[in-house]
């Protein structure tokens, strides 16, 4: 399943890049690394150029490489955090505090850069900040679970492993629902009102959720 991942991934890069030159249209915002460069550059009195505009191939890489040390950086701040808030603070599974926080802490930012991408009429780069978020996340960090992590699967109701697992259908059966109605469009525009059962749902799962913690009294330690 991991390989599979894996492998679906990389078919999306492929055919993503081949589909490329539908965001060229759309202007795209300066380098910020080019930028700072530019004004290094006019002070020290040498010819700023165009980085921002129109940089290096090296810069590119070199603000990504930055991009990525900080995500890097601040998701090990997020993890060392969740797990010691839900041990001495709440004193609830670690788990618990994942499901609920986790979706929060890593979609809504890219929700929130699409709305203000949709803002700046540049639906494409909106939809694409979506989709590829989504094909990351449900495919590599995946890989990296299923791998080198214990999974904690089970239909016995009041467990860790019942909500895990309960999270797992809902959202196979949401992606089911929309992938269904988003085929049936054909071309024509869509209600977004369907598309809100991922939120009926989400809801769903944070009452089951505050249930087990409050009503069953399950514990960081795995008890009730």
């Amino acid at each position: 399943m991991a390989a599979l991942l894996v492998l679906l991934y990389l078919a999306y890069l492929v055919r993503s890049l081949r589909g490329g030159e539908l965001a060229e249209s759309e202007a795209i915002d300066a380098l910020h690394l080019g930028l700072l460069i530019e004004r290094v550059a006019a002070r020290l009195g040498y010819d700023p150029r165009e980085h921002g505009e129109n940089p290096h191939l090296v810069f590119v890489a070199l603000q990504t490489l930055i991009a990525l040390a900080l995500i890097v950086a601040g998701a090990h701040l997020f993890v060392t955090e969740v797990e010691w808030l839900s041990t001495h603070v709440l004193d609830v599974p670690i788990a618990v505090v994942a499901l609920l926080i986790a979706p929060l802490a890593t979609e809504l930012p890219e929700k929130f850069n699409s709305v203000l991408w949709i803002s700046r009429d540049k639906d494409t780069l909106a939809l694409g900040n979506i989709t590829g978020a989504m094909a990351f996340q449900g495919t590599l960090p995946v890989t990296l679970g299923i791998v080198f992590t214990d999974w904690d699967l089970s239909l016995a109701w009041g467990t860790t492993g019942f909500l895990n697992a309960f999270s797992i259908v809902l959202a196979v059966v949401s992606g089911g629902i929309l992938y269904v109605r988003a085929r049936s469009a054909d071309g024509e525009p869509m209600n977004p009102r369907p598309f809100l059962v991922g939120g009926v749902f989400y809801a769903a799962f944070i009452v089951v959720l505050v249930y087990f913690v409050v009503a069953l009294g399950v514990t960081a330690s795995g008890g009730h």
